[in-house]
């Protein structure tokens, strides 16, 4: 069996410090892609930074939990606080259930307004992710996949949680995925949920899978006076991300190239 691993670092744009371990993991050729969040105080600066790096893949982090949006007509769905930023993942949670007709086109409308930030950069979306994956939820899920088609994106993070590699995953289906209209990884490995464990746990899973598995780590460093006060996710949990993946991929080294590939 083989597989091909895609590094994938999430949350660009949150902070400079975020971008610079980024970019850190890029240039160890551990990372080969970068989730951009369109609506955050760095997004311009990580457009310009990652612009001379033409072989980092770009993609939109779509976000309803994290920030300020980008349109008004939204402000109305209950998604957004009274200080205008969004109210987080609870909230969206709760949305997923139902949402009325207006609401959807209220939420599509600054989906687009997010996707537009990098077409007026010049950039072309080569993936989509979605911030605390609520593209896991079937009315998000639609929303995504039909803007992945009208932007021509490559691919987008399976959303199924029957596919994430994470430690205990009672619902995990190594069977073959059925085919998308949007091309997916088969397989989501979160590093965030395997920190405290050793890499070899995560080795022995990928011995059991075939296919193509996206690595989601968050980057950051450890000092960073730009990231934001109000994110949960400190820089102090997401370095031992960092750690953990530099061990991993030392581990995987001497396998490279035969049963596993990275890309």
């Amino acid at each position: 069996m083989a597989i091909t691993l895609k590094v994938v670092c999430d949350d660009s744009g949150l902070s400079r410090g975020v971008d610079s371990a980024i970019l850190q993991l890029y240039t160890q050729g551990i990372a080969s892609a970068a989730s951009i969040m369109p609506n955050m105080p760095q997004t311009e600066t990580s457009f310009s930074r990652f612009a001379a790096h033409s072989n980092l893949e770009l993609g939109a982090h779509l976000t309803l939990t994290q920030g300020k949006p980008l349109t008004s007509a939204i402000t109305q769905t209950g998604l957004v606080a009274a200080d205008g930023n969004f109210s987080g993942r609870m909230a969206i949670l709760g949305s997923g259930l139902w949402v009325s007709a207006k609401d959807k086109a209220a939420i599509y409308t600054e989906l687009d307004a997010q996707m537009a930030q990098f077409s007026q950069a010049g950039i072309d979306v080569a993936h989509i992710t979605t911030h605390h994956h609520f593209h896991a939820l079937p009315v998000y899920q639609k929303m995504v996949l039909s803007l992945a088609k009208s932007y021509a994106v490559e691919w987008v993070r399976n959303p199924d949680l029957r596919r994430a590699i994470v430690p205990q995953n009672f619902l995990l289906d190594r069977c073959q995925q059925k085919p998308n209209l949007v091309p997916m990884p088969d397989y989501l490995i979160l590093i965030q949920a395997w920190v405290g464990r050793s890499p070899r746990e995560l080795m022995t899973e990928l011995t059991r899978l075939e296919g193509m598995i996206e690595v989601v780590v968050h980057p950051a460093l450890l000092v960073d006076h730009t990231f934001p006060s109000d994110v949960a996710y400190t820089p102090a949990g997401r370095v031992k991300e960092v750690y953990f993946i530099e061990k991993f991929f030392a581990m995987l080294e001497p396998f490279i190239g035969d049963f596993i590939h990275i890309v």
